[in-house]
């Protein structure tokens, strides 16, 4: 996985992209979207707008109950100005 570390602004933020060296794996994906979804300042239900995936869908994402996928991830990246492979 690209880490999103580098993508993310403000220490806040850091901080919470910081767990990743503690999270799982499997979780790790979770973490830099809620991350990412919150350093541009957006709801999940703008970022579903932005990038077409429903909203529900996105809190399952973020909660790490659903995969997000190479299609999702390229959704993603372009909603959140990002590389799509720091979903992945």
């Amino acid at each position: 996985m690209t880490s999103c570390y580098s993508h993310v602004g403000n220490s806040t933020l850091r901080a919470a992209v910081a767990r990743l060296d503690k999270t799982p794996a499997e979780e790790a994906p979770a973490v830099c979207l809620r991350a990412m979804r919150r350093r541009e300042g957006l709801t999940q239900k703008q970022l579903a707008e932005r990038s077409g995936i429903p909203q529900a869908h996105i809190s399952l994402m973020e909660r790490g109950k659903a995969t997000i996928g190479i299609t999702r991830a390229k959704r993603l990246g372009k909603a959140l100005n990002t590389r799509y492979k720091v979903f992945l």
